[in-house]
């Protein structure tokens, strides 16, 4: 579905694989949303594979 403009829905993802290479510029930090005051620094890998059940919901 990219490059064609239509959104991508994504239902409980499960990443299967990721990039070993970080994008160092991506490494922020990221708040919990159930504790206050909780963050972290969290790196993201440039690619990722990922799997999604199918959704049945009419386009």
């Amino acid at each position: 579905m990219a490059g064609t403009g239509g959104a991508l829905v994504l239902l409980n993802p499960r990443v299967t694989a990721s990039a070993v290479e970080a994008d160092k510029a991506a490494k922020r930090y990221e708040e919990c949303l159930s504790f206050f005051d909780v963050r972290g620094l969290v790196p993201r890998p440039l690619r990722i594979t990922s799997k999604s059940p199918r959704s049945t919901a009419p386009r």
